[in-house]
């Protein structure tokens, strides 16, 4: 009897790290997923979210106009949702790169279902509701759904001169980000 379940165990233990390192799953490693995967070019992304019936932290209707998300040299989309441990983490560094690169646009959209949820997160890190981002709450999911999001964080890093966005699907690296 005791030879089967340490059988069993051993069984699950080889099939759980199994997930966790060869399956991708609670991945640290950043997924760059090209732009045949994901069917649209940057400037295409940023015109669709612009698009969209947009609410922001509060949940009052965002009038965001596709100039303004086109109108920079640099762009990050940066999903996230304050349930997220690795969204969590990387918030100081992410606030960090944002002031180190002031002419980046950043487009910064919570998946959370609450904006209570939401505003508890933003006690913690008020600098993430500043001026610096346009902040989108995506209620109805509809970013998350354009850009097939499976993963949080996730960041797109998009350049006017590119035509292919860089998609990370994990905690980005910050300090070490080279956009």
């Amino acid at each position: 009897m005791k030879l089967k379940i340490s059988i069993a165990f051993a069984l699950v233990a080889a099939g759980f790290l199994y997930l966790v390192f060869k399956g991708g799953y609670f991945s640290t490693r950043p997924v760059v997923i090209q732009k045949t995967e994901r069917g649209m070019t940057g400037a295409a992304i940023l015109e669709q979210i612009s698009a969209f019936d947009l609410r922001d932290y509060k949940g009052n209707k965002l009038n965001l106009k596709k100039e303004e998300l086109l109108g920079a040299d640099k762009a990050i989309v940066h999903l996230w949702a304050s349930w997220c441990g690795p969204c969590v983490n990387e918030v100081p560094e992410l606030i960090e790169y944002s002031k180190k690169n002031p002419k980046v646009k950043f487009v910064i959209v919570s998946l959370d279902d609450y904006k209570e949820d939401i505003g508890k997160f933003l006690i913690s890190f008020p600098e993430f509701d500043s001026q610096n981002y346009v902040r989108v709450w995506d209620i109805n999911k509809s970013i998350s759904a354009l850009l097939k999001a499976d993963r949080l964080p996730m960041t797109l890093l998009i350049e006017k001169d590119k035509l292919e966005p860089r998609v990370i699907a994990a905690a980005a690296n910050w300090k070490n980000l080279g956009f």
